[in-house]
């Protein structure tokens, strides 16, 4: 009877293990999807892509608080060419715009610059030209490549009649750059939150499972 006795004292009831682990569970599965909604950003939010507010040196009063964002840069294809040539004109080479002694560019720097040589220039323009030198970033360190580009508005002549359709695939090159970035932070980092973290906990713990037809390899 001692023997029994002391057996009925280990078995557990069904369920009491799992109930003891569901508020550890659930304060885990709160956690990653903070982590998960915190990945729910708009680019711009890293160091190299803060969004920029610019007073006055607009061609207009609309551009007297002009605010550069890298995603609504990327989705806005109402720059007029007319704006994008005035700039580039303004940018006959890398020494226009990028004096030899420094070792990076930044876009307030270009932006300053370009504005005192030509005077009135639409900002988003601005911001176009400077994006297809470093593909979306906030500064430019390759000179060289810098200069290759530039040169390829013109091919490679200076005073030459410049090409918008070089002009517009160096642009375009940064605008697919932004919307990676965006696709990455918004999407891709998102859904491998739940595949990894949530997925596991949700279905052991809950049995939810959004992804049914897929391995459980938290199982193996």
């Amino acid at each position: 009877m001692a023997v029994l006795h002391n057996s009925r004292r280990r078995v557990a009831t069904p369920g009491h293990a799992g109930t003891r682990r569901a508020p550890l569970c659930a304060m885990l599965a709160v956690a990653a999807f903070a982590c998960a909604q915190r990945t729910f950003v708009q680019p711009g939010a890293g160091r190299g892509a803060v969004a920029r507010t610019v007073r006055g040196g607009g061609s207009d009063s609309s551009q007297s608080a002009y605010t550069y964002e890298p995603f609504p840069w990327a989705a806005d294809i109402t720059v007029r060419d007319e704006d994008l040539l005035a700039v580039v004109q303004a940018v006959p080479d890398v020494d226009s715009v990028w004096p030899d002694n420094f070792g990076s560019m930044q876009r307030e720097d270009f932006r300053t610059r370009v504005k005192q040589r030509a005077g009135n220039l639409e900002d988003r323009a601005i911001d176009s030209i400077f994006n297809s030198f470093n593909k979306a970033t906030y500064i430019v360190v390759d000179r060289s490549s810098c200069a290759e580009t530039i040169r390829s508005w013109r091919n490679s002549d200076p005073q030459g009649e410049v090409s918008m359709n070089s002009v517009n695939l160096s642009i375009f090159g940064g605008r697919v750059q932004v919307i990676g970035a965006w696709l990455f932070l918004n999407v891709f980092s998102s859904f491998a939150a739940y595949f990894i973290i949530l997925r596991p906990i949700l279905d052991s713990n809950f049995g939810i499972d959004l992804l049914p037809g897929q391995p459980k390899w938290w199982d193996r």
